[in-house]
């Protein structure tokens, strides 16, 4: 995990990636997530919920559960969403004794880095969803996608606060199967400036390699591609000419 964006400067969390930019979006999602499911949705876990920003729309349409492995940020969610259930560990491998109409990953898949991983969470996915439910998960980078050596930045303020954050994607690795994001923060409280930085390693999938692995886990699985709405865009972090693909994935009702 990566200890200083989600963990030390988790209250950063909320200023730089405001609650506002995720309504349009996440009122898609849940209406998509709806659309493809093959039973009723009711109930629906998100694998690496965060802060609880994607929640706190979601719970307009479903019962929110949600697991981090950030306990930071499952403070931010808990504060925000006190209605849903959240628990903190690793989605790769966390069993909740439970089952789930939608099961949802939305903004933390691209922070695996290994089919291994990747099939881990989709095995997660598959295991807490009832028959007939779906599994929505979203990639902000694939392997056909990916550009090196782009610089994002903005500002952002709260009561006391300004700041300013920055990212630059690096090439990628040898493999070609992961990469890396350098993020800086200049943040302005009570009349001092301090400056932090931290490195982050994500994946880089082929769309059908995707597909394959949900398929292998027992899924009956389709990829949408999907433009963000303007608010996002605006925000300063994203590419206008982005597009990102979506996965539903449908466990199949028994025989």
């Amino acid at each position: 995990m990566n200890k200083l964006l989600y963990g030390r400067l988790a209250w950063v969390f909320p200023l730089f990636s405001p609650l506002k930019t995720y309504r349009k979006e996440t009122a898609l999602f849940s209406k998509l997530i709806k659309a493809h499911a093959r039973r009723p949705v009711k109930s629906l876990l998100h694998l690496g919920c965060g802060a609880g920003q994607n929640d706190f729309f979601f719970k307009k349409s479903f019962q929110v559960s949600g697991v981090d492995i950030s306990r930071s940020m499952l403070r931010l969610a808990r504060t925000l969403n006190p209605e849903a259930v959240y628990r903190q560990g690793d989605y790769r491998s966390v069993r909740l004794k439970r089952m789930f109409d939608a099961v949802a990953c939305v903004d933390s898949l691209d922070y695996m880095t290994t089919e291994r991983d990747l099939g881990s969470v989709f095995r997660t996915a598959y295991r807490h969803l009832e028959p007939g439910g779906i599994f929505f998960s979203l990639l902000e980078t694939t392997r056909e996608s990916y550009r090196p050596n782009r610089i994002f930045s903005w500002t952002f303020q709260g009561p006391g606060v300004v700041g300013a954050f920055a990212e630059a994607a690096f090439a990628a690795s040898r493999s070609g199967t992961t990469y890396e994001k350098a993020m800086v923060f200049l943040i302005r409280k009570s009349g001092k400036i301090n400056v932090h930085s931290d490195v982050h390693r994500f994946g880089l999938f082929r769309r059908n390699d995707v597909l394959r692995l949900l398929r292998q886990v027992g899924f009956r699985a389709r990829c949408v591609l999907y433009k963000p709405p303007a608010e996002a865009i605006e925000l300063g972090g994203t590419d206008p000419k982005a597009r990102f693909p979506m996965f539903f994935a449908v466990k199949p009702p028994p025989h």
